[in-house]
């Protein structure tokens, strides 16, 4: 990623800032499958190989609806963004419908070429982005209605795939055998051992409960979260015993210690995020040089990445969101992303401003700020970086009025310092994930060793 890192440097160097009105240029989503069956996964973050895993439920298709809503109201709807001032199409435009190809090419509307959204291969992924996408793209709560072309009731951008064994941007975590490794060494660690003896008697007390059905061990305790959450909360799956709310907070407590321990930067590295970390580094070099070239022609402004919390923590984990000192961000030992969570990246070109109450005064240029909201109907939230230069957070874009300034935001030219040492191209990961399995990888290695051979 460095030649990223040089382009976006002479960029900003060498051509003018000639605008001055300030523009959201790209918002790249990561999102959350919603709520969806029991999903049983080894300690190492392994699934079964039950083909699009366990269904989506319909509150999870709802969540991913209301979180596309909230997405619509941030981005896309000109009456609410503005007030935020992070409206993603033009200002003053009706652009929040997709399908649409302006004659004018000014990307008033959303359409194939500025819109792209890519899920993992699962069901609860492909149906989640679906269910994001109509809440993001309806006009209020009723779909623009065609008695003759019913099949034209709602137009939202495709979801597309990659098949999941090829799949080394979504779900790394499940086809990385060193960090895989790693984490069965840290199961034998002191940390792990200090916490396996501290919750001993709750997970006697919780097999008691549950008998020989389930293995409450520290390193399965997922699978124990799992079935208690998905049954009391949404009452499908194995029935379970009733716990008291004392109980089933210890339950969580454990589980959350567990998933997010196993997502820090000191042991996931960039292997988990580093691909991911890539694509949106090149979406934004190729925004930039959009907006001060007219080269390429065509960029995507909005792009959906469909996937797990997995995916969110581990291109978390690839920028070292962890290590920010007092960081606010709840999802770094305090919660697991919720159903239908939201983590999105904002490339903002701003004019300069002075120095105001409560805010540092900026250059003229292009920001970068990672928000996120924590599941249907909660505000969205900035995410601490170590190129931010604020020094306490605060919420972002709610009923308070416009975003002048934020607290989190780094300069573009921060942002790649920080993320482009942290990328991967396909052969990087192949090698630090040492995957000699997925055909891509086999592909590479044998191109590196020579001209690949032609079997029969």
């Amino acid at each position: 990623m460095q030649h990223c890192v040089l382009l976006i440097l002479l960029l900003l160097v060498i051509i003018p800032l000639h605008f001055t009105t300030a523009e959201l240029l790209l918002s790249y989503v990561v999102l959350r499958h919603g709520a969806r069956h029991v999903l049983a996964k080894t300690s190492t973050l392994g699934e079964t190989g039950i083909f699009g895993g366990p269904t989506l439920l319909p509150q999870g298709k709802k969540q991913c609806y209301q979180a596309g809503q909230a997405f619509r109201a941030r981005y896309l709807d000109p009456i609410t963004c503005n007030t935020t001032n992070t409206c993603l199409n033009r200002a003053g435009a009706a652009g929040s419908r997709y399908g649409m190809v302006d004659e004018r090419n000014d990307d008033t509307n959303f359409n194939n070429y500025n819109s792209l959204v890519n899920s993992s291969a699962l069901h609860r992924t492909i149906l989640s982005a679906s269910s994001f996408l109509l809440g993001a793209f309806s006009e209020g709560d009723t779909f623009t209605r065609r008695v003759n072309e019913p099949y034209l009731i709602q137009q939202t951008p495709p979801v597309f795939s990659t098949e999941d064994g090829q799949d080394w941007r979504i779900r790394p975590y499940t086809k990385c055998p060193s960090y895989r490794r790693d984490l069965q060494n840290w199961f034998l660690s002191a940390e792990f051992l200090e916490k396996e003896a501290e919750s001993a008697s709750l997970r006697m007390q919780i097999q008691s409960l549950l008998g020989p059905s389930l293995n409450a061990s520290l390193a399965n305790w997922w699978n124990i979260y799992d079935n208690f959450n998905i049954w009391h909360t949404y009452h499908v799956g194995d029935a379970m015993p009733p716990l008291d709310d004392s109980l089933y907070a210890r339950v969580i407590s454990l589980a959350v210690w567990l998933e997010t321990t196993k997502m820090k930067s000191s042991l996931v590295q960039n292997r988990l995020g580093g691909g991911l970390l890539a694509d949106v580094l090149g979406r934004m070099e190729q925004a930039v040089q959009h907006r001060e070239t007219g080269y390429p022609t065509y960029i995507y402004k909005l792009l959906t990445i469909a996937g797990h919390f997995s995916t969110q923590l581990g291109v978390l984990a690839a920028l070292q969101a962890d290590k920010v000192t007092n960081s606010t961000l709840p999802w770094l030992g305090e919660k697991i992303p919720s159903p239908a969570s939201v983590l999105v990246f904002e490339l903002h070109h701003r004019p300069a401003s002075g120095k105001g109450q409560g805010e540092a005064a900026r250059e003229e240029g292009y920001y970068v700020r990672i928000v996120i909201q924590d599941g249907a109907g909660q505000g969205y939230q900035e995410v601490p970086l170590l190129c931010s230069r604020g020094s306490e957070g605060r919420g972002v874009g709610g009923k308070g009025g416009k975003d002048e300034g934020t607290t989190f935001e780094c300069p573009l030219e921060d942002f790649f310092k920080l993320a482009a040492p942290q990328a991967l191209s396909m052969r990087e990961w192949c090698a630090v994930c040492e995957n000699d399995d997925m055909l891509a990888c086999k592909v590479a290695k044998e191109e590196k060793g020579g001209r690949r051979k032609m079997t029969r």
